[in-house]
């Protein structure tokens, strides 16, 4: 109608036209610190994933961070990292379990003793 439109309205447009998913899957990925920031605290985890407190403040001297924020950061990295090592080997168990599993009931009852007195 000519005028600018204002938050609610935007809102309204995303939602009534989304966007396809091959452009945009739904996500948004905010980050709190900035990429030198996040690509120093990588570096440093891949070295050592759990620095020691004089570390800790070192590494924040370095990225204008506090020694918690620090702290922080590898700490949820660690058990980001946890979980995707966690899911990556329910899924290879997963595959193993539905290729290798075949249950023969003719040799599963030829195992079984029973003492008949």
């Amino acid at each position: 109608r000519g005028r600018p439109l204002g938050p609610v309205d935007k809102y309204r447009v995303r939602k009534k036209f989304p966007l396809p998913r091959t452009i945009w899957d739904g996500e948004q990925k905010t980050h709190c610190f900035k990429e030198r920031t996040r690509s120093l605290l990588r570096e440093w985890y891949l070295q050592d994933p759990y620095p020691n407190p004089t570390k800790k403040r070192e590494l924040a001297a370095a990225t204008g961070l506090t020694p918690t924020q620090v702290g922080n950061w590898f700490k949820n990295r660690r058990q980001r990292d946890r979980a995707a090592a966690a899911k990556n080997r329910s899924a290879v168990l997963g595959r193993g379990f539905a290729s290798s599993s075949t249950y023969d009931e003719d040799s599963a009852d030829s195992e079984i003793n029973v003492d008949e007195e």
